[in-house]
């Protein structure tokens, strides 16, 4: 009879909480390396980009749990909850866990250096306005990282670099449903070329 409840229970979808990753230094203070869009208290690994941007890079942050499907971040002072887009998980062991933090953060604002970028484009990335003629270390401010590279390469686990190094990137538009509405972004010589549709 035991064996029989048992068995309900996890017939019944009873399951095992995710694992948080503990790791000194984790939570320390830091500033949002990217714009973020919300979708309310929810953030994704790629911004959605029909969500309006309203948490600009260089806000003050702070990680207060990480599990391979949620983060959980302090952004100015609020709660917000970023989840893995696409049906992937976030990387658990110490370099996973390093590639995002170097994705998402930076420990000061001055390592943004938005006051590098000429005046014209500078009040476009600030804004999450991503434009032909960016560089992509502007878009990647402006809009973050993106959904997939190349020929559909998730970067959840992939490091900044590697998607630098990408000459196309796709973004989601909105919430992946069936069939997911992309926008792709193309570029040539280290700038944005073109952006389909």
């Amino acid at each position: 009879m035991r064996a029989l409840a048992l068995i309900a229970v996890f017939a019944a979808g009873c399951s095992i909480p995710p694992v948080a990753v503990f790791r000194p230094g984790l939570d320390q203070a830091r500033f949002t390396g990217v714009n973020f869009r919300p979708d309310g208290k929810t953030l994704f690994s790629s911004n959605l980009l029909s969500v309006q941007n309203n948490l600009a890079a260089g806000s003050p942050a702070r990680i207060t749990m990480y599990t391979k499907d949620a983060i959980h971040l302090l952004i100015n002072e609020s709660e917000f909850t970023m989840l893995p887009a696409g049906g992937t998980h976030f990387p658990t062991d110490d370099t996973g866990v390093d590639r995002f933090i170097n994705k998402y953060f930076v420990d000061r604002c001055e390592d943004l250096k938005i006051e590098k970028i000429e005046p014209e484009l500078k009040y476009k990335v600030i804004g999450g306005l991503p434009m032909i003629g960016m560089t992509k270390e502007q878009v990647y401010l402006c809009i973050g990282p993106p959904f997939k590279i190349d020929k559909g390469t998730p970067t959840v686990a992939l490091p900044r670099e590697a998607i630098l190094a990408s000459d196309r990137w796709i973004y989601a538009y909105d919430k992946i449903v069936v069939v997911p509405r992309l926008v792709e972004f193309h570029f040539a010589q280290g700038r944005l070329e073109k952006q389909v549709p």
